[in-house]
C-alpha cells in the first residue's frame, strides 16, 4: 500500500509530519539552505555526542536535558550560536520524531532568558574594510595566477556588498558586461532563499576596478561556463568546483594581515561591511544601498550607516 494511501486513511485531525508523504518531507527539508543544514547537521552531531557523554538514550531527552546542555554550552559559546544549536535540535524533532512540546517548557525557555542576561547578546561585529584599507590590499597581491583570482575576488566581493554564498557561486552565465562596468546576477541569497534574484551593477573603478580584475581573470582562465572563483590545485589547476566560504575568510585575513591589520578582527563579512560603512560616509543614497546589498529592511541597514557617521549631524554638535 502506498504512503498515501496511508494518509488517506489518517484521521482528519491527524497533524504528525509523520503522516505525509517522503516527498512533501524532501520539500519541506528544502525549505531550509544548503548551508543551514550543514549548520544543523554539525550541531545535532555536537549534541548526540554530549547525550552519549551524559549516558542520555537519544533521542529520548527532555526539557531538563536541553536546559542542561545549554548550561553546559555558556561557557564556550555565545547566546546567539546557543539558539541556532537549539534550532537544530528542534527542527531534527519536527521532522523525526513531531515532538515540539519540550521546546516550550519554561525551563528550557528560562534557561536561555537567564544565559542572555548573564553573557549579554551583544555581536561581535568584525570591522569594515573600507575602500582605503581594501586598495592597501590590492597593492599587495602578486600578479601571479592565483594572486589574478584573490584580486578579483576581492574587489567584487566589496563592489557588490556580495555575502559569502553569493560570492562564490557566481558563475559566467550570471555576468553582463557593459559601457558602465558589470552587472552581476544573484541567483539566491540569505534574504532570497525562493531563489527570485537580484541584479547587482558593478561601477567601473578609477583606481581599482573591478570589472578590470574580474575580465581579467576569466581571460587568464580560460572558461566558458560554470563557477567564476574556483578552487585550485597544488599543481595550479583549477578544479569546477567553487572556492569554500572558509577560503574567501582566509583570503581576506592573509591580506588584510599584510598591510599591519590584526587579522583576527576582520572575515570575509568585512567586504561586505566595508562596501556599506564606505558608501554610507560617501553620503549615498540608502535606497542605493539597498539595491547593491540586498537588504530587505532599513533598520538592518541602518546599523552600518549608524556604524559609519555616528558623529554626522550629531545633537550635540555646537553645544559645548
Amino acid at each position: 500500500m502506498s504512503k498515501h494511501s496511508d494518509i488517506a486513511k489518517a484521521s482528519p485531525d491527524q497533524s504528525s509530519i509523520l503522516a505525509v508523504s517522503d516527498t512533501t518531507k524532501h520539500y519541506i527539508r528544502e525549505s531550509i539552505s544548503k548551508n543551514t543544514k550543514r549548520a544543523y547537521a554539525s550541531d545535532l552531531r555536537a549534541f548526540r555526542f554530549w547525550c552519549e557523554e551524559n549516558k542520555l538514550a537519544f533521542p529520548i531527552i527532555t526539557s531538563y536535558h536541553l536546559a542542561d546542555y545549554l548550561s553546559f554550552l555558556a561557557h564556550t559559546h555565545k547566546p546567539s550560536t546557543l539558539n541556532r544549536k537549539i534550532a537544530a535540535i528542534k527542527y531534527y524533532y519536527y521532522i523525526n520524531q513531531n515532538d515540539q512540546k519540550i521546546f516550550s517548557d519554561p525551563v528550557l525557555l528560562e534557561t536561555l532568558k537567564g544565559i542572555r542576561r548573564d553573557k549579554g547578546i551583544v555581536q561581535n561585529k568584525k570591522k569594515p574594510i573600507t575602500n582605503e584599507l581594501l586598495k592597501k590590499m590590492i597593492e599587495n597581491i602578486p600578479d601571479s595566477f592565483i594572486g589574478c583570482r584573490n584580486k578579483a575576488l576581492l574587489l567584487i566581493g566589496f563592489a557588490g556588498a556580495f555575502r559569502r554564498s553569493e560570492l562564490i557561486n557566481i558563475q559566467l552565465n550570471d555576468l553582463s558586461f557593459n559601457e558602465s562596468g558589470l552587472v552581476v546576477k544573484v541567483r539566491k541569497s540569505k534574504t532570497d532563499q525562493e531563489g527570485k534574484g537580484r541584479a547587482v551593477a558593478i561601477l567601473k573603478g578609477n583606481t581599482c576596478c573591478p570589472v578590470e580584475a574580474i575580465s581579467r581573470w576569466i581571460t587568464l582562465t580560460n572558461i566558458t561556463s560554470g563557477f567564476v572563483f574556483r578552487r585550485s590545485f597544488k599543481s595550479g589547476r583549477l578544479s569546477g568546483e567553487p572556492i569554500s566560504s572558509q577560503t574567501v575568510s582566509l583570503i581576506v585575513k592573509h591580506y588584510i594581515g599584510l598591510i599591519g591589520e590584526d587579522n583576527t578582527e576582520y572575515s570575509a563579512h568585512s567586504l561586505r561591511r566595508g562596501f556599506l560603512t564606505s558608501a554610507a560616509q560617501n553620503h549615498a543614497d540608502i535606497f542605493k544601498m539597498m539595491a547593491v546589498s540586498g537588504h530587505r529592511s532599513l533598520d538592518t541597514l541602518k546599523e552600518y550607516i549608524d556604524d559609519a557617521q555616528h558623529f554626522v549631524g550629531h545633537a550635540g554638535a555646537g553645544l559645548l
